[in-house]
């Protein structure tokens, strides 16, 4: 690389530490804009992967990446790859008679990850600004919900930036992130330790007057990984009586009509019986069920590499007129899944890259709650964020809508680089005792 070129990108550098305050105010209001606001989260993650470009043109400028943090690059990279390669090898075959590369637009931008990891490591950005955003997301995204429900538009599903369903999968997410920010605040005036429950409570609130039943599915399981990470904090009695609260909390939430949580719960297993007995009229579950089946009919005509992306609406269409499925499969042009999804578009790789994409930063953060005990919070943020989108992805196309994967790829690398930072901080003050590095 020229010189020229070398010290250009070093002051490019110099630069981002000089507006280092602007980059922690934008984390900080991340959350709650990206959640609130239409096309928030798109522009912070063009900002975000523009800055960071320079530690992708010189190594010499980015620090060394543990080994965990190695697998999960390569396995953003490698999602990104196959939707390439299935793009490729169904165009060239004729597959996908008419090409268009913005039907790779939302897989590419998960490479967006290694130069928004690599700015939050050089910015030095700690956790403190972690839970600022998380917290005041869920804080405020609970507020809207209930300003929305009440005045705003009352009785109405509430809706944040895009629709209903996106925003009370992030307002959830954003709730159950809030609690393991208990560590950070232990060492804070006792009123700061009120914020994560009420962020937590309001962030429930938010999600349940969404009435987005593909975020609630998540809620047993991430009820008991809060269960879980708070047996260090407190004793088994009061883990108990939190857990109380919140079942019963859910328990009046579906008993109180105006919620509409049992409308919604029942309407599933009305929806369910009703497709089970044949009918095949337009309804959230029948539409997903016929959904799903044909993106595995796709799947198993195109099991390696799928049918390439981009490729389900015109194979579902010529489905109908085969008479192969109900034509209420055409309501939507995608699958309602994840996981269909990358079976239809890039066969088994697909499902794999998928796969990788959650597995790999959910391996990050198990190590780091077992080996890094200072910081196992972060690991259970970094848990609490891919286990919620696991479950998302069951009935929703998550990674089709720009909103979504910006939410996971910024707050992914955010966490990673938070506890590498707060590890490098620990390392240069030795005095206190600082946890092991993950391999």
């Amino acid at each position: 690389m020229g010189k020229r070129i070398v010290l250009f990108l070093e002051i490019w550098v110099a630069a981002l530490s000089r507006v280092r305050l602007f980059y922690l105010a934008a984390f900080i209001l991340f959350p709650t804009l990206t959640n609130l606001i239409p096309h928030v989260g798109s522009t912070f993650l063009a900002l975000l992967a523009f800055s960071g470009l320079p530690f992708i043109m010189s190594s010499g400028l980015r620090p060394p990446l543990q080994a965990h943090e190695k697998r999960v690059m390569w396995a953003f990279a490698g999602y990104s790859a196959v939707y390439l390669l299935s793009f490729i090898i169904n165009g060239l075959t004729g597959n996908l008679p008419d090409l268009q590369l913005r039907d790779l637009g939302h897989e590419i931008r998960f490479l967006a990850i290694m130069p928004i990891f690599f700015l939050f490591r050089h910015l030095k950005i700690r956790q403190a600004t972690l839970w600022a955003g998380v917290i005041g997301g869920a804080l405020l995204s609970g507020g809207y919900a209930v300003l929305s429900y009440f005045w705003l538009f009352p009785g109405e599903r509430v809706s944040g930036s895009y629709h209903s369903i996106a925003f009370g999968d992030l307002s959830l997410t954003l709730a159950f992130m809030s609690i393991p920010a208990l560590d950070y605040f232990m060492g804070k005036p006792k009123g700061y330790r009120f914020l994560p429950p009420a962020a937590l409570a309001l962030g429930i609130i938010a999600s349940i007057s969404s009435e987005t039943r593909g975020a609630w599915i998540a809620i047993p399981l991430l009820t008991c990984i809060l269960f879980y990470y708070s047996a260090s904090i407190f004793k088994i009695g009061v883990r108990f009586i939190f857990l109380s609260v919140i079942l019963l909390s859910l328990s009046a939430a579906y008993q109180i009509p105006a919620t509409n949580v049992s409308g919604r719960i029942h309407a599933v297993y009305k929806e369910l019986s009703d497709y089970h007995k044949g009918d095949r009229t337009y309804t959230s579950v029948a539409t997903r069920i016929e959904g799903w089946l044909v993106a595995l009919e796709i799947f198993w005509e195109n099991p390696v590499i799928g049918a390439g992306p981009g490729s389900y609406e015109s194979l579902m269409h010529r489905m109908l007129k085969q008479g192969k499925r109900y034509e209420i499969a055409a309501v939507h042009s995608q699958p309602h899944g994840a996981y269909p999804s990358a079976m239809s578009d890039c066969g088994i790789l697909g499902l794999a890259a998928l796969l990788g994409l959650f597995l790999s930063p959910l391996g990050s953060a198990v190590r780091v709650m077992r080996h890094q005990k200072k910081l196992r919070h972060l690991g259970y943020a970094l848990m609490i964020l891919v286990i919620g989108f696991m479950h998302f992805g069951l009935t929703e196309t998550i990674f089709s809508r720009n909103i979504n994967l910006t939410f996971y790829i910024i707050l992914t690398a955010f966490i990673m680089a938070a506890t590498a930072n707060e590890q490098e901080a620990c390392e240069s003050r030795p005095a206190t005792g600082c946890p092991e590095p993950v391999s």
